[in-house]
């Protein structure tokens, strides 16, 4: 996959002044997104794929073959907790969007009413914040943005194989890991109606019980804003005639 060396983040005015006087941009839950097409797109297949999945215990070769309806049944529960996971409300994915271009019509359209701005950001930077995050699981990072039936049907069968690596022990805590991971995955995965944008997502997996707001948490640090030349320039909107 191609890495952008530099991405713009489209803001009000009011949003470029809390993000250059705070070195803090402000992550939103997927599920309060503009449009919800964006946060489900993917889901309903990834559910349906791991629940109709074949049980791979059941395969003579698969390690667990030999425990007989002892496997099998660890293997359903382990699956039953990863579906739980994902509609579970307590973690939540907190995604900060970015563009490849500074100059989209459809972004000024949402913002320019406010005399929105593209703050361009270098790349590397964004990713040097992240690193410097504290996160369970490791499901944060900067990823580009797939669109349509095709990029869907990838993550499902990225999904579909995930789930078939089990573990006999502590399926439970397995299953939640695996849930969180495939929520970061679903969430770079969107609508055809708008891969104009060419976005990336900044995600984060987050409790909501553990310092997350219900709809935004906070990616804070000297790297993410103006410091060590995170950010390179700020565009404001063309002027309307």
């Amino acid at each position: 996959m191609p890495r952008a060396n530099t991405l713009f983040h489209y803001t009000t005015a009011a949003g470029l002044l809390g993000i250059l006087r705070n070195s803090t941009l402000w992550a939103t839950d997927l599920h309060f997104l503009n449009d919800a097409k964006e946060s489900i797109y993917a889901q309903d297949l990834v559910t349906n794929a791991i629940r109709g999945m074949k049980n791979p215990v059941l395969n003579p070769g698969h390690f667990a073959y030999g425990m007989g309806e002892g496997g099998v049944e660890v293997f359903d529960r382990y699956r039953g907790y990863v579906l739980d996971a994902l509609d579970s409300a307590e973690h939540g994915v907190y995604v900060a969007c970015f563009c490849e271009s500074g100059d989209l019509l459809s972004q000024w359209c949402g913002y320019g009413a406010d005399h929105g701005y593209a703050i361009e950001f270098e790349a590397d930077a964004l990713r040097t914040a992240l690193d410097g995050l504290n996160t369970y699981p490791a499901a944060t990072g900067l990823a580009q943005v797939r669109y349509g039936s095709d990029a869907a049907t990838d993550v499902v069968s990225t999904a579909v194989e995930a789930v078939r690596d089990f573990n006999l022990n502590h399926p439970g805590v397995k299953a939640e890991y695996k849930a969180l991971q495939l929520a970061a995955l679903l969430a770079t995965i969107k609508d055809p109606g708008f891969s104009e944008e060419k976005d990336w997502r900044l995600c984060r997996i987050r409790s909501r019980s553990a310092g997350a707001g219900p709809r935004t948490d906070r990616l804070q640090g000297n790297q993410v804003s103006g410091h060590a030349n995170g950010d390179r320039s700020v565009h404001r909107a063309p002027a309307s005639e």
